[in-house]
């Protein structure tokens, strides 16, 4: 089971409030659980799961644009991005890992103020 937060409200000062939900994560086995924390976030992200495939971790924006990027070994990734240094207004953005052979993810993260 994982926690997972989504926008109940935006102001038009840019302030965003966020909601909790629980839902249950099926996208990959319990062998390969992927941690993308903290979330919401308003510096920092850490990103850490194990592969066994060589590939690239992305941070890109709704729309897609492409704010980050790094290639990753295969093993044991512990990856920190710093979102403040990027620059992020507020809001939703995706972290994913596209892996040269086997399974690939996506995960939703919260940029917010502090």
């Amino acid at each position: 089971v994982r926690n997972h937060y989504f926008i109940k409200q935006v102001s038009t000062t840019d302030s965003v409030t966020a909601g909790l939900s629980t839902a249950i994560n099926a996208e990959l086995s319990e062998e390969y659980p992927v941690s993308v924390y903290p979330n919401p976030t308003a510096d920092r992200l850490t990103v850490q799961f194990q592969t066994d495939s060589p590939g690239q971790i992305r941070l890109t924006s709704l729309s897609g644009q492409q704010l980050f990027m790094t290639q990753v070994n295969a093993g044991l990734v512990d990856q920190d991005i710093q979102t403040k240094s990027l620059d992020m207004a507020p809001g939703i953005y995706f972290v994913s890992f596209k892996a040269e052979n086997g399974p690939s993810w996506t995960r939703k993260v919260m940029v917010i103020n502090e």
